[in-house]
């Protein structure tokens, strides 16, 4: 598989982000702060954080509960990376 055009902010290769900042992720950026700056939006974030990043699954957890969890941990995970960007533009 190609390399795809690395200008493309919206493209993860093999778990590295670019870093371009135009105006979309700029504002994205921005957007997650707004949607999770309330009282209400911690509230939600921290209880995907504990259901998720937090969740510990037990030792007889089969491979698809493994990659479900580590899907929904990267989800939020991602949430918060943009939260922190959106916070130090």
């Amino acid at each position: 598989m190609a390399r795809p055009d690395s200008t493309s902010d919206d493209w993860l290769w093999r778990g590295v982000e670019t870093t371009a900042h135009d105006e979309d992720a700029v504002s994205l950026a921005r957007d997650f702060v707004r949607t999770f700056e309330s009282d209400r939006g911690q509230r939600v974030l921290n209880y995907l954080r504990r259901q998720t990043v937090e969740r510990a699954l037990g030792a007889d957890a089969n491979d698809a509960a493994l990659r479900l969890i580590e899907g929904q941990r990267l989800l939020v995970l991602k949430i918060e990376s943009l939260i922190a960007r959106g916070r130090s533009l």
